[in-house]
């Protein structure tokens, strides 16, 4: 690490604008369903996956972590705490803040 050229770490940290328009086209209010298939290699390692709109993400992320203190299936909106309503939040006025 200690060899490493200071202009060749800048840019591998650079962001990757094509994988930055995919996230932005997913978490558009107007595809809350949209799912997108995807394979990165990054530093040697493979992952796939799917892109999957934000709130939905929370939703599934909420619904998992309630199983662990609760039996049975839970829902988000029946979570202790659901995480969704704060990327909701926050993206309603991240939206409002674009749209003024």
């Amino acid at each position: 690490m200690a060899d490493e050229n200071p202009q060749e770490a800048q840019q591998s940290y650079a962001p990757d604008w094509f994988l930055q328009v995919l996230i932005n086209f997913v978490n558009n209010p107007g595809n809350p369903d949209l799912e997108i298939g995807i394979t990165v290699l990054s530093r040697g390692y493979l992952v796939s996956g799917y892109l999957v709109n934000g709130a939905k993400y929370f939703e599934g992320f909420a619904s998992d972590f309630a199983t662990i203190f609760a039996p049975g299936p839970l829902r988000a909106s029946e979570a202790p705490s659901p995480v969704t309503e704060i990327y909701t939040r926050a993206r309603k006025t991240r939206i409002q803040r674009i749209s003024t």
